[in-house]
């Protein structure tokens, strides 16, 4: 007895299983615009099946130039599913098994379409759905050469909104990327106006692009090859503008604040900055114009205070501001510059000095009473860095760039 059976009414079923031969049953009429003939029923079992018992295919269907097999289905209901053609897994494991099996040595697998000749527009061309793994799961078998992919999607429209691939999730990540010896996720875009990768956060605090890195190693890369330097490597904009001085660029440490920079050019810095060029710093002028202003360079920390002060019969006591004086290093003398502002019969001196303030006299008995101006220089509390220490540069590991990080398309 053959080992497939094909349903089509108890009679034609009996017939079949007496002739032990494939059994054939009359058609009820032709099939549309079709030479042969095609099956009609009103019945919610299948009208058409076929079983194999043994490890063949249950139905083949060969077309030397159409389509081998054909589903549809005329359904208008809203409230369930249903497919032109429906693939169901019911072996007792899952390897290598499939509702569905798409293959083709050069064109493609399994290719889904929608929009175009049907009623309802906004269908998808492939859909996956899944309680227990993957929805859909593309793979790549051997050395296919070129530029290929698990899964590819491709957007031929007009539509800006439109994508090529779209990922979305409630709970989960929307597109995940894993890779063991290349980048998790690449994009590449030819336009001037547009990213690589785009990434964007609808929800106040979050993230539009988060990078990580759970080693040693660099959370966010960026670089701009080019030679003529006319963009940088990365560039931050803050939407606000000048609306507010909103923050640009934050740097914590988990702890605190390292770095700041706001919308208004404002820079904070927990640490010490270090350059090795000139520090410039730009000055307006009453012309309107602004110069550049180069700032003074010490051997060693300082902090320092001006003023003037009036000389009475040859002696002033200046008494320090209380809370410049909280700002020197108590264990360290600092230093008073006096000039005066008129002729003197002595010259002036600094006759005492106190963590309060100093004293000033004229020598020989002088008796003059004149302004004086006065600065003072002395060590900030709390500094215990050394006097013109050598530089040393600091090392950092050298970084690589990304897997195919050249590419420009």
């Amino acid at each position: 007895m053959v080992s497939y059976i094909r349903r089509g009414g108890v009679a034609a079923l009996t017939a079949a299983l007496a002739l032990a031969i494939p059994l054939v049953v009359t058609q009820s009429t032709a099939a549309s615009g079709g030479a042969g003939p095609a099956d009609a029923c009103t019945s919610s079992s299948p009208c058409l099946e076929w079983d194999n018992l043994a490890k063949g295919s249950g139905l083949v269907g060969t077309s030397a130039k159409g389509n081998g097999i054909v589903g549809q289905t005329k359904s208008g209901s809203t409230t369930s599913s249903h497919a032109g053609v429906q693939g169901i897994d019911n072996s007792s494991h899952n390897f290598r098994n499939y509702g569905v099996l798409g293959t083709s040595a050069l064109g493609d697998g399994v290719a889904g379409f929608a929009g175009t000749g049907v009623t309802h527009l906004d269908g998808t061309g492939v859909w996956g759905s899944s309680t227990l793994t993957n929805g859909v799961e593309g793979e790549i078998e051997g050395n296919a050469g070129g530029s290929v992919a698990g899964v590819r999607g491709v957007d031929l429209t007009s539509n800006t909104q439109a994508a090529g691939v779209l990922g979305i999730s409630n709970v989960g990540i929307g597109v995940s990327g894993f890779s063991t010896s290349l980048n998790g996720v690449q994009g590449i875009s030819k336009s001037g106006v547009a990213g690589g990768v785009y990434g964007e956060n609808d929800t106040p605090g979050g993230f539009g692009i988060a990078g990580r890195n759970t080693v040693d190693g660099v959370a966010v890369f960026a670089d701009n090859p080019a030679s003529d330097g006319l963009y940088p490597a990365l560039y931050v904009n803050q939407s606000h503008g000048s609306l507010c001085p909103c923050d640009e660029v934050i740097v914590n440490n988990t702890t605190d604040f390292t770095m700041e920079l706001d919308t208004d050019g404002n820079m904070f810095l927990l640490g010490s900055l270090t350059q090795n060029g000139l520090l410039r710093d730009t000055t307006p002028t009453s012309t309107g114009r602004k110069v550049v202003a180069y700032a003074p360079r010490d051997s060693q920390p300082a902090i320092e205070d001006f003023g003037e002060a009036q000389l009475v019969d040859g002696q002033a006591s200046v008494r320090l501001d209380p809370t410049f004086a909280s700002t020197l290093d108590p264990r360290a003398p600092y230093l008073v510059f006096i000039t005066p502002d008129g002729a003197t019969t002595g010259s002036l001196y600094v006759a005492s000095k106190s963590a309060t303030g100093f004293t000033v006299r004229e020598n020989g008995s002088g008796r003059s009473s004149v302004v004086f101006d006065y600065r003072i220089v002395a060590k900030p509390y709390g500094s215990s860095a050394p006097r013109l220490p050598l530089y040393t540069p600091p090392h950092h590991a050298r970084v690589h760039l990304p897997a195919a990080w050249h590419e420009r398309g």
